[in-house]
């Protein structure tokens, strides 16, 4: 495929401008691209070109999740509601003293592969 084979990428603001060029390009070179914006029209219209130009169909995502899952320590692929009780929680005033950290959510995936 390209450089970027075997990699995920979240665009945000994907429905138009960079945001959408941005996954154009992430998709040409081979990546799994995740969208999000909050024009649901334009967000589907750039799903539907970033598919034509070379993302990943229902089949190719299907194989990635299952070649995933039986990669990953946890034998599994993460929830989308995982890492959004992580952003709730960041953006709540539970998490008022946390500053300037990465915060891993990838299951321990990071610690347990070799880069």
């Amino acid at each position: 495929m390209g450089e970027m084979q075997d990699r995920m990428v979240i665009v945000t603001g994907a429905s138009g401008g960079i945001g959408r060029e941005t996954a154009f390009r992430f998709a040409s070179a081979g990546a799994a691209v995740v969208l999000v914006a909050r024009d649901v029209g334009a967000l589907e219209e750039a799903a539907q070109e970033v598919e034509a130009r070379g993302g990943m169909d229902e089949e190719a995502y299907t194989a990635f999740l299952e070649h995933s899952a039986s990669t990953h320590l946890l034998g599994r692929v993460g929830r989308p509601e995982e890492v959004a009780e992580l952003i709730y929680f960041l953006a709540s005033p539970r998490a008022g003293w946390i500053t300037g950290v990465t915060i891993p959510i990838d299951g321990g995936r990071a610690e347990t592969c070799a880069r």
